[in-house]
């Protein structure tokens, strides 16, 4: 008997989106395509970020404190004031 082939998975995608502010600790966003969001001041404390792709993003003043981002890829993101410290 022979192992059947799954058809890879498609990353979800979003495409914009105003997240400015908001409380998104410990959300898991690993495998997703994000473009042109703004997480400006938001708290992603703990996120799992892991092979995501963040493009046209604005993560200005945000905590970004203990997230995993492993494989994780940001494209012309704008990261001024953000808080990233490793957990």
């Amino acid at each position: 008997m022979q192992p059947q082939a799954h058809p890879a998975q498609a990353p979800e995608r979003c495409d914009g989106g105003d997240f400015s502010g908001q409380c998104l600790d410990d959300t898991n966003l690993s495998g997703r395509v994000i473009s042109r969001a703004k997480f400006d001041g938001a708290s992603l404390k703990r996120a799992n970020l892991s092979r995501a792709e963040f493009l046209d993003c604005s993560f200005v003043g945000a905590c970004l404190d203990g997230a995993t981002m492993n494989h994780t890829m940001f494209e012309n993101c704008d990261f001024a004031q953000a808080s990233v410290v490793k957990a």
